[in-house]
């Protein structure tokens, strides 16, 4: 099921927490038009790109940073690792299908309220119930974890992390000419999956913030709409609810929208800064900092 819940005070959104400890967070701004969308979606609706064309650019973006990454890093990964590759452009602000997420309820209700001059939104989603979906529609599951299951240091919180990479990097290797192998007509049978994982390439800021990446298999429909057909959610529109009743019910919902009004910035700001979540912290270095110093305003 999927909800929305209006925060009125702050400690009822602290309480609920415990209750989430199997889900995953994004925080952004509560726009109106705004669902979860990454930036290579938002850019296309910008700039009116037909979806089934984003195949095209989204190559063209990647095969252009591996052959000039080079003259900025230092190490680069395999030129066959996509998912890895994608990663990075993620990090360096290009427009890619990854979209970030963290594992850290106050660290996304941060950037859900930071320098923002209007109400702002937590996205909450259970990362068992994403995977469980995912391992049910993809037929070659089985075969994955009999080779992950071999490894003779098998732990299954691993055997999933490698599994959701392995998976991704099949759906990202595809080629627009269809003398390939794997060409765009055969992607394009891929089922609607929306993938979680970490990925091994890492970076100081990504550890700090707790992020990780949800990914969709399918470019030609809106993020957002592939999620709600991958957790099962018929209905676009969220029912709402009070905290009250979502306390009673948490079990039964796999997507949480959490709406964070203006007024309440304050008083969770400052209570933010207390568990030291800041720009200065998110954001190692003196562009962060700098950033922190807003809360002087405040």
């Amino acid at each position: 099921m999927y909800c929305k819940i209006t925060v009125e005070n702050w400690e009822d959104f602290k309480s609920s927490i415990s209750k989430l400890e199997n889900f995953i967070f994004r925080g952004q701004i509560d726009d109106y038009n705004w669902e979860l969308q990454p930036t290579l979606e938002r850019e296309v609706e910008k700039q009116e790109i037909k979806p089934l064309d984003l195949y095209g650019m989204e190559l063209s973006i990647l095969k252009e940073f591996q052959q000039n990454a080079h003259l900025f890093l230092k190490d680069c990964p395999n030129i066959c690792e996509r998912l890895e590759w994608f990663s990075l452009l993620q990090h360096h602000g290009a427009p890619t299908r990854l979209l970030d997420f963290t594992l850290s309820p106050y660290i996304a209700t941060f950037f859900a309220i930071n320098n923002s001059s209007i109400n702002g939104a937590v996205w909450a989603i259970n990362k068992e119930t994403l995977l469980k979906n995912t391992i049910e529609k993809n037929d070659n599951d089985k075969k994955i974890f009999e080779e992950l299951e071999n490894n003779k240091n098998y732990c299954i919180d691993d055997t999933l992390d490698e599994y959701a990479r392995r998976l991704a990097e099949q759906f990202l290797h595809y080629d627009v000419d269809f003398s390939i192998k794997r060409g765009l007509g055969e992607i394009l049978k891929n089922p609607n999956l929306v993938i979680g994982m970490d990925t091994q390439f890492s970076h100081e800021r990504k550890v700090i913030q707790k992020g990780i990446f949800l990914l969709s298999t399918n470019l030609e429909d809106k993020f957002h709409e592939v999620l709600l057909d991958h957790l099962g959610i018929q209905n676009n529109e969220p029912q709402i609810v009070t905290f009250s009743n979502f306390i009673c019910e948490t079990d039964n919902y796999s997507l949480i929208k959490f709406v964070f009004p203006k007024v309440l910035f304050k008083e969770i700001i400052h209570d933010l800064k207390l568990m030291n979540i800041t720009s200065a912290t998110l954001f190692p270095g003196l562009d962060g900092y700098s950033r922190s110093l807003a809360h002087i305003l405040i």
